[in-house]
């Protein structure tokens, strides 16, 4: 006959059983379709700030629903989640063609999202800086080709709307702008000649006398 331990021992080992084993289980029921070839791109992308830590946002196929992210995340990398949304972001319209000739416009496909309430909750590492990054990822390259290509999409924003970009808006002061201004008005006024410390021949002597006689 079994001692009231023993009973509490057995009945402690049971819940410790079928909790364990329900931790290896899907909370939902699985699917009898295998794919064994996907075709399907899913990204899974940083959230916005303040957004709680349980829940993961992803961008999916358009034919993707609820059922196949939560199936996926779990088959996958054997992550439970208790809900699923999804939402649906409409581009912007553009242009076929290049900028200049205003081209047809159209509306890009629409990209889908969709955000799982993760059971446990996912935390994001920091986002590297310039100067923590390996040596062999040049950050300063980097962050030039991404100013220039900031700087032409902003620059065939204009042109697509129909608005001239002056020169004068590229035109940035420069250390010692001024200076050159200034020496470049007193050699039109005459009131300094302008020489590069270089000895001419002595046969354009008399050319430079009769232009200084003018």
């Amino acid at each position: 006959m079994a001692t009231p331990l023993a009973k509490i021992t057995a009945a402690a080992a049971e819940t410790v059983t079928k909790e364990a084993a329900e931790a290896l289980l899907p909370n939902f029921r699985i699917g009898g379709k295998k794919v064994y070839l996907p075709n399907h791109v899913i990204a899974f992308v940083r959230p916005v700030e303040n957004t709680p830590p349980n829940l993961a946002t992803f961008v999916v196929p358009l034919t993707f629903n609820k059922f196949d992210l939560r199936d996926y995340l779990w088959n996958v990398y054997n992550v439970r989640c208790t809900s699923v949304r999804s939402f649906v972001n409409q581009q912007p319209i553009q242009r076929k063609g290049p900028v200049a000739k205003r081209g047809r416009p159209y509306r890009p496909q629409p990209q889908k999202m969709m955000m799982a309430e993760l059971e446990k909750p996912f935390y994001w590492p920091e986002r590297p800086r310039g100067e923590d990054l390996p040596q062999e990822y040049d950050y300063q390259r980097w962050k030039e080709q991404e100013d220039y290509q900031k700087a032409q999409r902003g620059a065939d924003s204009i042109r697509g709307a129909g608005e001239i970009e002056l020169l004068t808006e590229k035109v940035k002061e420069v250390p010692g702008r001024e200076l050159l201004r200034e020496a470049a008005r007193e050699l039109m006024e005459g009131k300094k000649e302008w020489s590069n410390e270089v000895k001419l021949d002595a046969r354009w002597e008399h050319i430079v006398a009769e232009a200084k006689r003018k």
